[in-house]
């Protein structure tokens, strides 16, 4: 899988990966918040289609991270994101 993100991320320049997560980001979003209604029952789709939306969104953000770790943080950013939430945990 990371050589298939390595692809994705030298092939796209970097606003553009960041764009592509910024999207994603906002998608799942929305989702989250159709699956909290599913669960109150205020909106029409049901709790199962708003649980596959979900699901289908946090792939999304996790090809979209994946591909923006590879094409625009630095190898030490990389490292250093790691290593601070570690400590925080």
């Amino acid at each position: 899988m990371e050589n298939r993100m390595q692809s994705i991320a030298d092939r796209l320049e970097a606003d553009d990966i960041t764009i592509q997560l910024i999207e994603e980001c906002a998608e799942l979003i929305q989702a989250c918040a159709k699956l909290i209604r599913a669960y109150k029952g205020t909106t029409p789709v049901s709790v199962s289609q708003a649980r596959a939306n979900f699901v289908e969104e946090m792939a999304d953000v996790s090809v979209a991270q994946a591909a923006a770790m590879l094409g625009v943080m630095r190898p030490d950013e990389q490292e250093a994101m790691f290593t601070t939430e570690a400590a925080k945990a």
